[in-house]
């Protein structure tokens, strides 16, 4: 759902006004938008047809994340593997995940790629 009825506040003389929570702060605030405008904003929420919206809800919700689903993975006896990325660079990673260094030169096998100086490919 786009917006619930209640936090509608009122539409009068083409002008909509409705509470939206800023989460910078997380104080609710209101918004004054044209009517128009505002059934613009609305329908930008309307999937086409043939399109499924899908939400993460139960043991996948944000909010079970520490609880439910750490449960889930204690019964299947699988490790949650996050922590142990936790802070590395993508490329370290992606080094892990696939088994191989990806920084390590095509050409001699032996330099890093970081700069073209230690390995001449063309050479």
């Amino acid at each position: 759902m786009a917006i619930s009825n209640n936090r509608i506040l009122s539409v009068e003389n083409d002008v909509v006004s409705f509470q939206w929570k800023d989460y910078r702060n997380g104080k609710l605030k209101v918004m004054q938008l044209p009517a128009v405008q505002f059934i613009h904003r609305f329908l930008q929420h309307i999937l086409p047809i043939g399109y499924y919206k899908i939400r993460y809800f139960g043991i996948l919700a944000s909010v079970n994340f520490k609880t439910k689903l750490l449960k889930c993975y204690q019964l299947l006896r699988l490790s949650l593997k996050i922590p142990d990325y936790q802070n590395l660079p993508s490329i370290e990673i992606m080094s892990i995940i696939l088994g191989k260094d990806l920084l390590l030169c095509p050409h001699c096998h032996k330099g890093r790629m970081i700069s073209n100086a230690e390995c001449d490919p063309y050479s």
